[in-house]
Protein backbone atom coordinates (compact mmCIF):
# COMPACT_ATOMS: atom_id res chain seq x y z
CA UNK A 1 0.00 0.00 0.00
CA UNK A 2 1.00 3.96 -0.84
CA UNK A 3 1.12 4.39 3.04
CA UNK A 4 3.44 1.29 4.14
CA UNK A 5 5.68 2.75 1.47
CA UNK A 6 5.70 6.47 2.61
CA UNK A 7 8.84 7.13 5.22
CA UNK A 8 7.51 7.23 8.93
CA UNK A 9 7.90 10.41 10.02
CA UNK A 10 6.20 11.22 6.42
CA UNK A 11 3.33 9.37 7.71
CA UNK A 12 3.54 10.48 10.91
CA UNK A 13 2.88 13.93 9.55
CA UNK A 14 0.36 13.13 7.47
CA UNK A 15 -1.67 11.37 10.54
CA UNK A 16 -1.17 14.91 12.61
CA UNK A 17 -2.37 16.83 9.55
CA UNK A 18 -5.30 14.63 9.05
CA UNK A 19 -6.14 14.28 12.38
CA UNK A 20 -5.93 18.18 13.22
CA UNK A 21 -8.27 18.98 10.25
CA UNK A 22 -10.91 16.16 11.85
CA UNK A 23 -10.65 17.82 15.46
CA UNK A 24 -13.80 19.86 15.55
CA UNK A 25 -12.72 24.12 16.03
CA UNK A 26 -13.17 25.43 19.21
CA UNK A 27 -14.73 28.89 18.95
CA UNK A 28 -15.15 31.97 20.44
CA UNK A 29 -18.04 31.10 22.43
CA UNK A 30 -16.46 27.81 23.80
CA UNK A 31 -13.93 30.10 24.94
CA UNK A 32 -16.27 31.80 26.62
CA UNK A 33 -17.41 29.71 28.63
CA UNK A 34 -13.79 28.95 30.32
CA UNK A 35 -13.17 31.51 33.16
CA UNK A 36 -9.79 31.57 34.99
CA UNK A 37 -9.82 31.07 39.07
CA UNK A 38 -9.82 34.74 39.51
CA UNK A 39 -12.75 35.01 37.35
CA UNK A 40 -14.45 31.99 39.14
CA UNK A 41 -14.07 33.53 42.38
CA UNK A 42 -15.09 36.95 41.81
CA UNK A 43 -18.22 35.28 40.01
CA UNK A 44 -18.82 33.78 43.28
CA UNK A 45 -18.23 36.56 45.27
CA UNK A 46 -15.25 34.28 47.24
CA UNK A 47 -11.28 35.15 47.54
CA UNK A 48 -9.09 32.94 45.35
CA UNK A 49 -8.08 31.27 48.24
CA UNK A 50 -11.24 30.16 49.74
CA UNK A 51 -11.96 29.08 46.05
CA UNK A 52 -8.97 26.90 45.65
CA UNK A 53 -8.94 25.54 49.87
CA UNK A 54 -13.00 25.22 50.01
CA UNK A 55 -14.15 23.70 46.52
CA UNK A 56 -10.86 23.31 43.83
CA UNK A 57 -8.93 21.29 46.43
CA UNK A 58 -11.55 19.18 47.73
CA UNK A 59 -12.65 18.59 44.03
CA UNK A 60 -16.18 20.20 44.34
CA UNK A 61 -15.64 22.25 41.35
CA UNK A 62 -14.30 21.10 38.20
CA UNK A 63 -10.73 22.79 36.44
CA UNK A 64 -9.21 21.88 33.74
CA UNK A 65 -5.66 22.64 33.49
CA UNK A 66 -4.04 23.19 30.40
CA UNK A 67 0.00 23.80 31.28
CA UNK A 68 0.30 25.83 34.27
CA UNK A 69 -2.89 27.72 33.24
CA UNK A 70 -6.20 26.28 35.61
CA UNK A 71 -9.36 27.29 33.76
CA UNK A 72 -13.05 26.81 35.51
CA UNK A 73 -15.50 25.59 32.82
CA UNK A 74 -18.73 27.90 33.28
CA UNK A 75 -20.64 24.88 33.65
CA UNK A 76 -18.85 23.65 36.98
CA UNK A 77 -19.39 26.91 38.65
CA UNK A 78 -23.18 26.10 37.88
CA UNK A 79 -22.95 23.07 39.59
CA UNK A 80 -21.34 23.99 42.22
CA UNK A 81 -23.84 26.41 42.89
CA UNK A 82 -26.45 23.87 42.25
CA UNK A 83 -25.24 22.01 44.88
CA UNK A 84 -24.60 24.52 47.45
CA UNK A 85 -28.27 25.49 47.15
CA UNK A 86 -29.55 21.67 47.65
CA UNK A 87 -27.03 21.78 51.22
CA UNK A 88 -29.00 24.87 51.39
CA UNK A 89 -32.34 23.77 51.32
CA UNK A 90 -31.57 20.67 53.57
Amino acid sequence: MLLEALQPSILGTLRRVYFRAQAPRPTEDDAARLLTVREAAELLRVNKTTLYTHFIHTRRLATIQIGRRRLVPLSAVRDLIESLRAEGAR
